[in-house]
């Protein structure tokens, strides 16, 4: 099908992504809130487009459009939150984990479906295996690791709202038109922030010691971050969002074989380790989080 080679191509282009975005955020100079205003800044340029195929929308779906909009800019303040406290591979699998559990529930609740066996079945691997991978060695024993883990959740949780309206709003509109909409409730978003005089002066500041690398870097980054949720939102657009959601395993399977081969280069920014006391508990983490989607992607065919 056309919508999963989209998906597909998407979480390979967003694995890169992730692995430049953990290379700037390694920067002492960046924080998670600039580098979310900026990147929520060049995503709603997508407005521009509107005399391409503006329309205005019903005031339900204006508000699915932005609030989804909003629920984006959220999701990657938290995402990328959690890049800096810990391993990209780690972040991304149990957001990719937890995604699709919400996503279900988020149908659930608003189409009033029963749980199925792939469900529970599901629900238990994907907690269990986002646990696993929320674990430190914290000398001779594992130590759980609330915050990470909780930015972990939000992201996993904005992203699941953002992309359940982004389907909503693509039901009823055209995918030009819903696309520039909900990028406009982004806008919104940016610009309370920067209207906030304590995230204004943070982003400002952080802002100065952004270095002309850097800088290029992040462009490049965007750039392609840029096609690759334009195909996501296609995807979605004219496939199952459940489905897509949970292809997400796809992307943390890209990023840990990246990210590992990239340690050995960059161990300071990308530290994967691959010691068996530490590559263990990972795998089976991961291998749960997979099967767990498997058993989601079974259960919704």
């Amino acid at each position: 099908m056309l919508w999963i080679i989209l998906a597909l191509s998407a979480y390979f282009l967003l694995a890169i992504v992730e692995l430049i975005d953990k290379r700037i955020l390694s920067s002492p100079v960046v924080s998670a809130l600039p580098y979310a205003f900026y990147a929520g800044l060049l995503v709603s340029f997508s407005f521009i487009l509107w005399p391409l195929d503006f329309s205005f929308l019903s005031p339900l779906v204006t508000i699915y459009a932005l609030v989804g909009g909003i629920a984006f800019f959220v999701a990657i303040y938290f995402l990328y939150s959690a890049i800096i406290k810990g391993e990209v591979s780690r972040v991304i699998s149990i957001v990719g984990g937890l995604s699709p559990i919400l996503i279900f529930i988020f149908s659930l609740l608003f189409l009033n479906e029963k749980f199925s066996f792939y469900f529970l079945a599901a629900l238990l691997a994907l907690v269990t295996g986002s646990i696993l991978l929320s674990l430190v060695k914290d000398g001779e024993r594992f130590k759980f690791r609330q915050h990470f883990f909780l930015s972990c959740f939000l992201a996993a949780f904005f992203f699941a709202l953002s992309y359940g309206l982004t389907k909503a709003v693509f039901t009823r509109t055209s995918f030009l038109n819903g696309f520039i909409w909900i990028r406009v409730g982004t806008l919104f978003c940016v610009i309370f922030v920067f209207l906030v005089p304590k995230f204004r002066r943070c982003i400002l500041e952080s802002s100065r010691g952004f270095s002309t690398k850097l800088t290029t870097l992040f462009f490049v980054d965007k750039g392609i971050s840029a096609l690759a949720h334009i195909l996501l939102n296609y995807a979605i657009k004219i496939g199952s969002v459940a489905i897509i959601n949970a292809l997400q395993a796809v992307e943390y399977a890209f990023i840990f074989v990246l990210a590992s081969g990239l340690s050995y280069f960059f161990p300071r920014v990308f530290c994967e380790s691959l010691a068996p006391k530490h590559l263990i508990p990972k795998i089976i983490g991961i291998a749960l989080i997979s099967f767990g989607v498997v058993l989601l992607f079974i259960g919704g065919a």
